[in-house]
């Protein structure tokens, strides 16, 4: 068997782009999301508000927003955006806790370990879902800074 080594200077074949954009707030992450390609953004975060030159939107305030999403819905689009993830995983939390009667949910309101879990799967499958529609996507995120000016880490802010 003949090994096929891919020259450096071969072109590279990009399918579907899968990106992430994280920074700070007002910095331009969402209308940069609607310069992509044919795009259709999921406003989890309400960040579309003052942007002058938007595109088109699907206002989501409870996971039920998206439960029901087909491809046929997004047949006139090339990218899906989300934004921003951090709040797409706050709309989920409410639903997983109230999932099967408060199952996944402890006293004090914060999900239990295994709800963790089944938020966790339920994103995944929410990506997966998108994945199948054969879509560009971009995913937004805000940044989380810790630590003082010597030893600061940045990082996106989900939980």
């Amino acid at each position: 068997m003949v090994l096929k080594i891919v020259k450096k200077t071969d072109p590279v074949k990009v399918e579907r782009l899968k990106v992430l954009i994280y920074g700070q707030c007002g910095v331009g992450k969402t209308t940069l999301g609607f310069t992509a390609n044919k795009s259709i953004l999921f406003n989890f975060d309400d960040g579309v508000k003052g942007i002058i030159n938007r595109g088109d939107y699907i206002e989501i305030k409870t996971w039920q927003d998206v439960m029901t999403i087909k491809q046929e819905d997004l047949v006139d689009y090339e990218t899906v955006v989300i934004d921003t993830i951090g709040s797409m995983q706050d709309i989920l939390k409410v639903y997983v806790k109230k999932m099967e009667g408060g199952k996944f949910s402890q006293a004090d309101g914060n999900l239990k370990i295994n709800g963790w879990g089944v938020l966790g799967n339920m994103m995944v499958d929410f990506f997966n879902l998108i994945n199948s529609f054969d879509k560009d996507l971009v995913v937004i995120a805000h940044e989380k800074v810790d630590g003082d000016t010597d030893n600061k880490m940045i990082d996106i802010l989900v939980d």
